[in-house]
């Protein structure tokens, strides 16, 4: 009697060498292309980097753009490296950077990140004719979490955008509140409203390009 024969193995990626990958793609989409500025940059990402190593975790992050998160992974590897690609996920998803986060969701990093997203985007799929069922889900959310996730979804549907989300908002991330606001104010009734917000906070002004908001 012939034994059967094994089923051939699925072949797994090598952390190693996707990171590699995605430290090759930093590099060549995430630098300005000035080799003098990135030089200058060169050494500022270094002090943050230290300063994340010594001290930990902190607001230092809040201060710099997705690809400039992406740009400190050239320096390290490990829990600290995957700690940066889940700033720079959620970063860019705030910023509207397509590109960053649509390539982290083409590796293997971060697999629960993006399994959040497309529960996400399956869900607007889904309740597409219905857009306000998507929203039903987001009750057991808070915090950080569920302000990105009314963000993603208002993106797409406008008319579901509600001032009363802005108190969710993270106070540490005024980033998230100025972009609902953009969408918000596409609505001219509710510019009354959005200034008067802008006033109480001017931090959210501040944390996008003049004349962005009203």
């Amino acid at each position: 009697m012939i034994a059967e024969a094994a089923p051939a193995p699925v072949p797994t990626a090598d952390p190693q060498v996707e990171f590699k990958k995605l430290r090759e793609w930093v590099v060549a989409h995430c630098n300005t292309g000035h080799q003098v500025r990135d030089s200058a940059v060169h050494m500022a990402r270094s002090a943050i980097i230290h300063r994340l190593m010594k001290f930990g975790p902190d607001e230092t992050l809040n201060n710099v753009s997705a690809r400039e998160i992406m740009a400190l992974m050239v320096f390290v590897n490990g829990w600290m490296a995957e700690y940066l690609m889940r700033v720079a996920y959620f970063r860019a998803i705030i910023e509207g950077d397509h590109e960053v986060y649509e390539h982290i969701n083409t590796t293997l990093f971060i697999p629960e990140v993006r399994a959040w997203y497309w529960q996400i985007v399956e869900a607007m799929m889904g309740k597409a004719p219905d857009p306000e069922a998507v929203t039903v889900w987001l009750e057991n959310a808070k915090g950080e979490e569920l302000s990105m996730a009314r963000l993603i979804i208002c993106r797409v549907y406008p008319d579901l955008a509600q001032l009363t989300w802005l108190d969710d908002c993270p106070k540490h991330i005024p980033r998230i509140a100025a972009e609902m606001l953009k969408i918000i104010s596409t609505d001219a009734m509710k510019h009354g409203a959005v200034k008067a917000y802008l006033r109480d906070h001017p931090e959210v002004r501040y944390s996008v390009p003049e004349g962005v908001l009203p």
